[in-house]
């Protein structure tokens, strides 16, 4: 699926079917929520004229005439487990330690890599390594849905560098990384995540199945400027723990597919996320035949 930002938080699947949505750009008669409503009428971007409302649980959903939808798509609202929804939270928003966010003022969001990845090998990677580090890649461009990995020829055309040093004379290309292994990454400010330099140093760590298993562990974490977890079997590559033993677990692998489900919103953060996933079980809950979609634009 083709990567998407959020515009309109919340739409109802019963609204939108009556509509006859598409991916095209449209005007219609449809109930959104009152904050949408707020904002689009504070903007002045459209004439749109309220002619109703009704309330769904603690929500007070507007209809309106003149509301046109932006270019987008809806997507059905990914439904999961209150363990794995925990899970996940402390892996994007680590909510363990939300208090002291809160407090510094310094709260996490969800990133995602909006556009394609392009990697690009400096010489100074081993080949065995950049090898089994290609197939990895390429099982999770096939894997997860949004996200797009490939190789490119040149550091120019590449919006993700990786570089080892393995002598003392070799160029330290990113010195913003201060341990001996990690990653700097950037993102913008819809929280999407923009360009990334690995780092190795193989005078340090010169076990070549350590290099590798810290390269595939830097580059899940990566994905999603994520907070490793405490509680996780050693062997997950998003476990905290120390092991080089460490593979991608199949719980890994769910997780990382959520992240780039379009089932949820992008962006957000800790307490929108909650506050989406309350109305949409509290809207599937009142209404037990119908269904719950985000609507994402292609711009």
């Amino acid at each position: 699926m083709k990567s998407l930002l959020i515009l309109i938080v919340l739409l109802f699947c019963s609204f939108l079917n009556a509509q006859n949505l598409s991916s095209e750009q449209s005007t219609s008669n449809s109930y959104i929520n009152y904050s949408t409503y707020k904002k689009a009428k504070k903007e002045g971007k459209m004439e749109i004229d309220s002619i109703g409302f009704r309330l769904n649980n603690n929500d007070t959903l507007i209809r309106v005439t003149g509301f046109i939808l932006p270019k987008g798509i809806n997507v059905e609202y990914e439904q999961k487990d209150s363990i794995f929804l925990e899970t996940y939270k402390n892996l994007v928003y680590n909510k363990l330690n939300f208090s002291k966010q809160k407090s510094s003022k310094n709260t996490s969001t969800m990133k995602i890599w909006k556009d394609e990845i392009r990697v690009y090998f400096d010489t100074t990677v081993t080949y065995k390594n950049k090898k089994e580090l290609i197939k990895f890649m390429k099982f999770l461009d096939k894997e997860i849905d949004s996200l797009k990995i490939k190789v490119v020829s040149s550091k120019e055309k590449s919006n993700y560098f990786i570089y080892y040093l393995n002598k003392p004379t070799d160029i330290d290309w990113d010195n913003r990384i201060k341990t001996n292994d990690g990653c700097y990454i950037s993102w913008n400010g819809k929280q999407e995540l923009y360009n990334c330099t690995m780092k190795l140093n193989a005078q340090i760590i010169y076990n070549e199945k350590e290099q590798l298993m810290l390269m595939k562990k830097h580059f899940v974490w990566s994905l999603g400027y994520f907070s490793l977890l405490d509680d996780r079997d050693c062997k997950s590559l998003l476990s905290k723990c120390i092991s080089l033993d460490k593979e991608l677990t199949t719980e890994d692998l769910e997780l990382l597919k959520y992240h780039y489900s379009y089932g949820i919103c992008k962006g957000t953060n800790l307490e929108t996320f909650e506050d989406n996933h309350r109305r949409a079980k509290n809207s599937l809950k009142s209404n037990t035949n119908g269904k719950f979609y985000f609507y994402h634009t292609t711009n």
